[in-house]
């Protein structure tokens, strides 16, 4: 092995330990998450879609295009609402592998393509991009790239 393949395995290394040492502090942070919004009054958990869905009929949907959306207004998945807290931090370890994979990307500073989400009103669900929003989450960042399909519902 050269000095640079040496170089390229350290950084590797380096980026994998940091991408694990996030995910366990988010994991850990959970449960404060949840003692907070129980404090305020907030909601800790996702709305379900099937849920929120199910109250209405659809009347229309239109696509709106890519835009960045303020993570603080996702506030609900389709089909992956044990998966992960309001704040979009991983509540378990069963997609440790998928969520550490988009980490190390994001940590080496690789695009990711934007996520898909569903508007009604002025929320957004998660169609497709859980674990990407959840890393940007854990990492800080406010607002994410997503496609958005807006519904209407009467």
């Amino acid at each position: 092995m050269n000095d640079y393949e040496f170089n390229q395995y350290q950084r590797e290394q380096v980026i994998k330990v940091m991408a694990h040492n996030t995910f366990n502090d988010a994991r850990k942070q959970v449960a404060w998450h949840g003692i907070k919004n129980r404090l305020l009054r907030k909601p800790h958990r996702l709305e379900s879609w099937d849920e929120v869905s199910g109250q209405g009929k659809l009347d229309q949907q239109h696509e709106l295009g890519t835009q960045p959306v303020a993570i603080k207004e996702i506030v609900g998945s389709m089909g992956r609402v044990e998966d992960f807290d309001r704040e979009f931090f991983p509540r378990n370890s069963r997609s440790f592998g998928r969520w550490m994979r988009i980490a190390m990307a994001v940590n080496k500073g690789v695009g990711l393509p934007a996520v898909e989400l569903y508007k009604i009103d002025n929320h957004y669900y998660v169609k497709d991009g859980h674990h990407r929003i959840s890393v940007a989450s854990t990492h800080g960042q406010t607002f994410i790239d997503a496609a958005v399909t807006e519904i209407v519902m009467n």
